[in-house]
């Protein structure tokens, strides 16, 4: 690359990286992708500019960058290799994750630096951490290492992975205490659901007793000579009655097998609901130290659950359910017939809506709009709604002293800044003629003490010129000023109070009050003991 094109890539990098937006400039960024694609050499050369600007100590011109460098990371593999081959001090730089080096000035751009930084490198390690292994192996670096999480898009400084990571020891240790406590629990808890396991077994077996084999076969046809037997008949139909339970009568000779059952189930269930729901929980926490216990405590619970669904398929009924059961299918049977609705059908031509051109039909007046908008709340509320959008003010976000924007919000005009016209987050016009007009404005503006006939009146009366020089124009007056926003009064004490003199002074005073207390005082043990 010759020194001209040399020259004019500069002023195109700088040019970009200097807007203060947050979005690219479509034709630079397409002269730019151009330049790069002549050769791997425009290609290395657009890196060292890019990281030189990377270096500013102005977070707005890092914002931009960084987005000059994920458009030219998702294009050119040249581009790719040498970013992988810098990825820590592009991590240092946008993600500030050495303590040492903190990101600087504006704090809001600071902070769209980072969240912009978290968002590409994930998208990058998508798209190319296959292919490119520095960038794997850094972007898992960031994740076990607890230096980004990208879940939240938050980077961890130091002392907060120190503070997560003894949090995470001591996490540890109350599991394993919480473990080694819900195993020696599991024991036993085991010995008291075996004997319930028994009993609740017992009682079915002596309830749903199995049935006798000689039944069965006295009862069944076994061979083809009683199927011959058998004549098909005709007009003939059986109503079949197939019950998703087991009945049980209760009575005198079951009612205590009954109750027995009952209170084991009562035992069982508050068991499992209560203190092995606990321990599932606590141990599947810790499922590494209490895998056996863990595997003995599910297949209880399912030894549980499966006594329970005995319990559903059970259904005990006494004596007196079964005669008010067939008195009441009696009664249904006699009101069947009166369950017969008959229907009734749609009559024809009925208008329950009378449309406004047959209103006259039906000897009604005409609704007027007028009046329909007087009267109808819905209308109200959007005619008041539309004098809401005609009389909407527009914040002036022009740039103050401070660097805040400017809160100020009117219809047109701000009577401190002027007409009100589109602006970045920034504070800087989007119109590049508002944004030029408004630079000449702050490089002419004078202080009202530098008045030129306050000065001159003065000259006359003291006879000393108090016109200062004009001031120097800013290099890059889209970008906020840095110096304004340090030049707070924590700041401007700071130099005052920390003064090589004032430090001296102070010094030299607190030695002779010192010495004055040692040498006059020094029988009493209050001031003898001061050094």
């Amino acid at each position: 690359m010759n020194e001209r094109k040399s020259s004019e890539l500069e002023k195109l990098i700088e040019s970009m990286t200097t807007t203060g937006l947050l979005e690219l400039n479509a034709l630079d960024m397409k002269k730019l992708k151009s330049i790069c694609r002549q050769s791997d050499d425009n290609i290395e050369r657009v890196f060292r500019l890019l990281f030189h600007y990377l270096n500013k100590n102005h977070s707005q011109i890092r914002v931009t960058t960084l987005l000059i460098i994920n458009e030219l990371f998702n294009r050119s593999h040249r581009f790719r290799q040498l970013i992988c081959n810098n990825l820590y001090e592009l991590f240092e730089l946008c993600l500030e994750i050495n303590g040492k080096r903190k990101l600087p000035k504006p704090k809001s751009f600071a902070i769209e630096l980072k969240n912009k930084s978290i968002e590409f490198i994930q998208k990058w390690n998508q798209n190319f951490g296959e292919e490119y292994e520095e960038l794997s192996s850094a972007f898992k670096y960031l994740i076990d290492h607890k230096i980004v999480d990208f879940n939240d898009r938050l980077v961890v400084n130091e002392s907060q992975r120190k503070l997560l990571e003894e949090e995470e020891i001591k996490k540890k240790n109350i599991i394993k205490l919480k473990v080694e406590k819900a195993i020696e629990e599991l024991k036993e808890i085991e010995t008291e659901v075996k004997s319930l396991f028994t009993q609740i077994n017992n009682c079915f077996e002596l309830l749903l007793p199995k049935m006798d084999s000689n039944y069965e076969s006295n009862h069944c046809f076994n061979n083809d000579q009683s199927l011959d037997r058998i004549k098909p008949l005709t007009d003939f139909s059986i109503e079949i009655v197939i019950k998703p339970f087991i009945e049980i009568l209760k009575n005198e000779d079951t009612i205590a097998i009954i109750d027995n059952m009952k209170d084991s189930r009562f035992q069982l269930s508050k068991i499992c609901a209560f203190k092995l729901k606990r321990l599932l929980h606590i141990m599947s926490k810790g499922f590494e130290l209490c895998q056996n216990e863990l595997k003995r405590a599910i297949d209880m619970k399912y030894e549980i659950e499966s006594i329970e669904q005995k319990f559903l398929e059970l259904k005990i009924i006494n004596n007196e359910d079964l005669k008010h059961n067939s008195n009441q299918s009696l009664n249904n049977e006699s009101d069947s017939s009166d369950d017969d609705f008959e229907e009734v059908e749609q009559k024809e031509g009925l208008e329950l809506i009378i449309p406004e051109h047959r209103r006259k039909e039906y000897g009604l007046e005409a609704l007027s709009m007028a009046s329909t908008s007087s009267h109808n709340p819905l209308n109200a509320s959007t005619s008041s709604q539309s004098l809401d959008v005609e009389t909407n003010e527009k914040r002036c976000n022009a740039i103050l002293p401070s660097g805040k924007l400017c809160p100020r919000k009117d219809k047109v005009k701000c009577p401190f800044h002027g007409l009100i016209i589109p602006r970045d987050i920034s504070g800087v016009p989007l119109n590049e003629e508002h944004r030029k007009a408004e630079d000449l404005k702050k490089a002419n503006a004078l202080p009202d003490w530098q008045n030129p006939q306050l000065l001159q009146e003065l000259k006359h009366s003291v006879g000393i010129d108090l016109t200062v020089g004009k001031r120097k124009r800013r290099k890059y007056p889209a970008l906020q000023d840095i110096k304004l926003l340090e030049n707070t009064s924590r700041k401007r004490l700071e130099k005052k109070i920390f003064k090589k003199v004032v430090r001296e002074r102070v010094e030299k005073d607190l030695n002779s009050i010192n010495w004055k207390n040692h040498t006059q005082y020094e029988n009493q043990w209050n001031y003898s003991l001061q050094s």
